[in-house]
């Protein structure tokens, strides 16, 4: 904000026998100057407000306020009492209080990892790791599969988002913690694991070799009809910078078969995308809507605190039509995308309503104690329309075209992709 220094305004002030000189813009100037204060005082004085009420809500009810001399009087029962004294582990029923209290919340994306769980978490997020290749997330208690990464094991093996995983080699996990689920699933290349799964009411059991993960993040394919297409896997590469990279290198691909007359439409793949980079996704609309739209809006717990505007001119020209093909497994970064896209009537939604993960964590390293980690939400990601993206509010497509898993298996004929070449054609005819 900028502040006029009336001090050094010459014009303002005549020093004539140490009286004012008081002219009609002074008198507006000064109007305009003590409107403008006095709004920016009742700004500031909501948003203290804001702030203020919450910290009393807080403070209402919080644990300091608790006698936990209850907590160590059940602790000792136990100790005393229960019937297998071999299972009172002391380590465990620690880190699971710690985890009961972040579980209390709610919120299956705020999690405590004890200090093996947060060691597998940060394998996991190399380019490389040794696995099946799924994401979970927690519904209702069950390990649910957000994404089974392309080309990885449990993809080859018939696993697919939507999937909830009820046993792991025989064993139970409902009600489990998703690091120990996680780690259960988790294991050496070449060994295998059978996953006990759930589809559309139906129980079955599928049996997945591990193996090195390593998906690519985006691949572009070229069809001969006038159309391209666009796969991108995931919004994570090493570093934002090499993301970047390879998606300018993609869609510069699509610009030459467009200015040589190849190509006339372009279909971007974000089916199973489980996000990752918000800034990526930012970055990739700046190539399709116009510079300075808002695209996404960001909210913490007193309110909006942050808006993201498109910083670019766009790249790819708006004669081209373009389909965006997304599922249940298409999520955060990917669903900010296709929200802005489809707000903004940039691109034409195929696909099934997507994951509705509206929702920012940090990490929290405890390194100084004994290396666990939380992971807590600290944000909220709202959409053009400021409405915040969750699984009350995913993307809806706008036309919904189930996948076809018989089709796939007997003709290999992908019914959301074929639905959107479709579209295409028709438009471009």
């Amino acid at each position: 904000m900028r502040f006029i220094n009336m001090a050094t305004n010459k014009k303002l002030f005549k020093n004539k026998n140490s009286h004012l000189s008081i002219t009609p813009f002074t008198v507006l100037l000064f109007l305009t100057v003590f409107v403008i204060g006095l709004a920016l005082g009742r700004h500031f004085e909501t948003v203290k407000l804001k702030a203020n009420q919450v910290a009393k809500k807080f403070a209402k009810d919080s644990l300091e306020n608790y006698d936990f001399t209850l907590y160590w009087q059940v602790y000792s029962q136990l100790k005393s009492k229960y019937v297998d004294p071999q299972k009172l582990n002391a380590k465990k029923m620690y880190y699971g209080s710690i985890k009961g209290m972040v579980a209390a919340l709610g919120d299956p994306a705020t999690m405590f990892l004890d200090p093996d769980e947060t060691k597998d978490f940060q394998r996991s997020l190399g380019a490389e790791y040794e696995g099946v290749g799924i994401l979970l997330d927690l519904v209702q208690n069950i390990p649910h599969v957000v994404t089974a990464f392309e080309g990885a094991p449990a993809y080859k093996a018939g696993i697919r988002s939507g999937d909830f995983i009820v046993a792991v080699d025989g064993k139970d996990v409902s009600g489990m913690v998703l690091g120990k689920v996680a780690s259960l699933i988790r294991g050496k290349a070449g060994t295998k694991v059978k996953l006990t799964i759930v589809r559309h009411g139906k129980r079955q059991v599928i049996e997945v070799t591990r193996g090195k993960i390593s998906a690519p993040s985006m691949r572009f394919v070229e069809r001969k009809d006038n159309i391209d297409i666009i796969r991108v896997s995931r919004f994570t590469e090493p570093t934002l910078g090499a993301w970047i990279d390879k998606w300018d290198s993609l869609l510069t691909k699509v610009l030459v078969d467009i200015k040589a007359g190849k190509t006339k439409g372009l279909i971007v793949d974000l089916r199973d995308n489980p996000g990752g980079y918000f800034d990526a996704a930012v970055y990739m609309l700046g190539d399709f809507i116009s510079m300075g739209k808002p695209v996404a809006y960001q909210a913490d717990r007193s309110g909006i605190v942050r808006v993201y505007k498109t910083t670019r001119t766009p790249k790819f020209p708006g004669s081209a039509p373009i389909v965006l093909l997304v599922n249940g497994g298409t999520a955060s970064a990917a669903e900010i995308f296709s929200g802005a896209m489809q707000f903004y009537k940039r691109a034409y939604v195929i696909g099934e309503k997507t994951y509705g993960k509206g929702t920012v964590q940090t990490v929290l390293n405890f390194d100084k104690f004994d290396g666990s980690s939380l992971h807590v939400t600290v944000y909220k990601w709202l959409l053009p329309n400021k409405k915040w993206l969750n699984h009350d509010n995913p993307i809806v497509p706008n036309k919904e075209v189930r996948f076809d898993q018989k089709k796939w298996e007997e003709q290999q004929i992908d019914t959301q992709l074929e639905a959107a070449i479709q579209y295409l054609q028709a438009k471009l005819k």
